[in-house]
């Protein structure tokens, strides 16, 4: 008997059309399971690994329903970002029509195949009905003081012509297009991922549903370290360094600033000569590529900072491999037993104290006036004041004691997680609802405003947003948009009363700023901002008043099964993650995690 497959597979199709066998009703009998699968990028047709995804997903889905359970089983797209705008670009194609005419493609696509979707449920990132709470979502978290602005190197990558998250950074290469990405020092928008850091990893231990090799990604990511900071003193100042050897205090014979500090300036203290050589060594510096083999180097500010124990005088040099966003932004040096610090000193002749002596040699308790190496194991402290002959390990916490009851330092917990850098100076993604004041400073667009619209533009470049040069959409009248003269001073991001620098005036907005115009942020949110609440959506999709109600929030979360690539483990669940924790204090859902059981490509 010969199996007609196409003509079958039409038959099914029009059955599915018409009698709609997969429809979701929240009040339909049977206990709940949501069966969730990454949504995808609208960024081209699809191949066989999304397949593979969504036919994993399709089977518990069927099974569920089966057995008689109530099964929310969506899709959707995540359409804005990235990857819609440059496949659009390199087709010489508008994004939004691209992305839109890709998604019914797409969605033909999935009904071919006979997945038990409801179609009538979808949602889309770049629809308006969708990004609306996107831009809600951010005033309030902006509310809680989890949104801030602030000036910070950043990623950017050359390519794609925007800054990225430290999270969509791999060997150094951007994300998406691979080129080797830069550091730029500029103001951008930032969700404080970092106050959720401790809870984010402590949260790992209650998710048995989760592999290990996810939980340890992420753990590894977020980095938590448990060190001290000292009090070193510049010109009668406090110059903190944080360490997790608070063992070989009594080692350090230089520091070091990062070569991006913000404050490097103001320890420079060198003749006109030296300075010029310095400064264009800093600016070299900037150019390398922190994640290849670079050789080590540092130079000297001419500047001294003083040994918090003992009053010592030790040299300040800016160098190539301490970084800003790490600790306090300076180390102290101690090469003899740090091997960065170690080759670092015999470049420059610097001097090499030895304090802890391995086990073999403990009981030759003096040091050596050189070394061939630095020795980064345990044994008893040599040189070290009234701690020498103490183990190690018992040292730092006797140091870490002493220093704490003479207020020369303090214990610190630290974390590799940085805030999540969200602007994105592209044009296909959701807007930020910020608006400049000329006078100085941002308000929230109000909630009454809601949404602001990424406008359709009928030219794309991609040398830059066209944002920044839509005169109708940058320029916003103050007693307008809902924007009261009381507003303007309350809910004010204080402190930044230049022009924001990623934007370019339009023809005649000087003029129009002088007559009551402020200027709309012209940044757009990264696509992660989407997708880390759209599985909260789909629970509620058709709700024109809420994101989500109260009631289908409380029945359907968290997703019992989700499904999708590893590769997204410290991107989007990451982010999910944090998303959920902040709108739980918010009052918006309950629970600490949005994902259940996980099960990654």
């Amino acid at each position: 008997m010969e199996y007609n497959f196409e003509a079958i597979e039409r038959k099914w199709m029009a059955v599915f059309e018409k009698e709609k066998p997969f429809a979701f009703s929240s009040a339909a009998a049977g206990e709940k399971y949501y069966c969730l699968e990454m949504f995808p990028y609208p960024s081209g047709k699809f191949h066989m690994g999304h397949i593979r995804n969504y036919s994993l997903g399709d089977a518990v889905a069927r099974y569920k329903r089966a057995k008689g359970f109530n099964v929310l089983h969506p899709i959707g797209w995540d359409a804005f970002g990235l990857p819609a705008e440059n496949a659009a670009l390199e087709r010489k194609l508008l994004p939004w029509k691209w992305t839109f005419e890709n998604i019914d493609v797409m969605r033909l696509q999935l009904k071919r195949f006979g997945f038990s979707y409801d179609y009538d449920n979808e949602v889309c990132t770049a629809k308006k009905d969708y990004y609306v709470w996107g831009q809600w979502f951010f005033l309030k978290l902006y509310e809680k003081g989890l949104v801030e602005r602030k000036k910070a190197w950043v990623n950017w990558d050359p390519e794609d012509a925007t800054v990225l998250a430290n999270e969509q950074i791999q060997n150094g290469r951007a994300w998406r297009s691979g080129a080797l990405v830069q550091r730029k020092l500029i103001d951008q928008w930032y969700f404080s991922i970092t106050k959720y850091a401790e809870e984010l990893l402590s949260g790992l231990d209650h998710l048995p549903g989760w592999s290990d090799r996810i939980k340890r990604m992420q753990k590894n990511w977020i980095g938590r370290s448990k060190g001290f900071i000292f009090d070193f003193l510049y010109k009668e100042k406090v110059f903190p360094i944080y360490t997790t050897r608070p063992d070989t205090i009594f080692a350090a014979t230089f520091m070091a600033i990062a070569f991006d500090h913000q404050e490097l300036e103001q320890f420079i203290e060198l003749d006109e000569a030296p300075r010029k050589k310095f400064l264009a060594t800093i600016q070299a510096w900037k150019k390398i590529n922190q994640n290849s083999d670079y050789e080590k180097a540092g130079i000297f500010t001419g500047s001294y900072v003083f040994h918090p124990i003992t009053k010592k005088k030790i040299p300040l040099y800016a160098a190539n491999f301490v970084l800003s966003d790490y600790g306090t932004g300076a180390i102290m040096g101690c090469p003899g037993h740090d091997h960065r610090d170690f080759a670092l000193a015999k470049k420059l002749g610097i001097p090499i104290i030895k304090v802890i002596q391995p086990p073999e040699s403990a009981s030759m308790l003096k040091s050596k006036s050189s070394l061939e190496e630095a020795y980064t194991g345990e044994g008893k402290l040599i040189n070290s004041a009234e701690f020498t002959g103490m183990d190690n390990n018992l040292a730092k916490q006797k140091i870490m004691d002493f220093c704490e009851e003479n207020n020369l330092g303090h214990k610190e917990t630290s974390y590799r997680l940085k805030d999540w850098l969200i602007s994105r100076q592209r044009y296909w993604g959701n807007p930020i609802p910020m608006i400049w004041l000329p006078e100085g400073g941002y308000i929230p667009v109000t909630e009454t405003d809601l949404p602001v619209e990424l406008p359709f533009v009928d030219v794309f470049d991609k040398a830059a947003s066209p944002l920044p040069k839509l005169d109708s959409f940058v320029n916003v009248r103050l007693d307008g948009d809902g924007l009261a003269e009381g507003q303007k001073k309350q809910n004010r991001n204080e402190g930044k009363n230049e022009e924001p620098e990623n934007s370019t005036a339009a023809d005649g907005d000087e003029a129009k700023w002088e007559q009551g115009y402020g200027r709309r942020e012209t940044d757009t949110m990264d696509t992660f901002t989407c997708s880390s609440w759209y599985h909260l959506r789909y629970i509620d999709a058709k709700n024109s008043k809420q994101a989500f109600s109260a009631e289908s929030m409380k029945k359907w979360m968290p997703v019992d099964l989700y499904i999708g690539g590893i590769e997204h483990a410290v991107l989007h669940l990451l982010y999910a993650r944090f998303f959920h924790k902040a709108l739980r204090d918010i009052g918006l859902v309950k629970g600490g995690e949005p994902y259940k059981k996980l099960l990654s490509q």
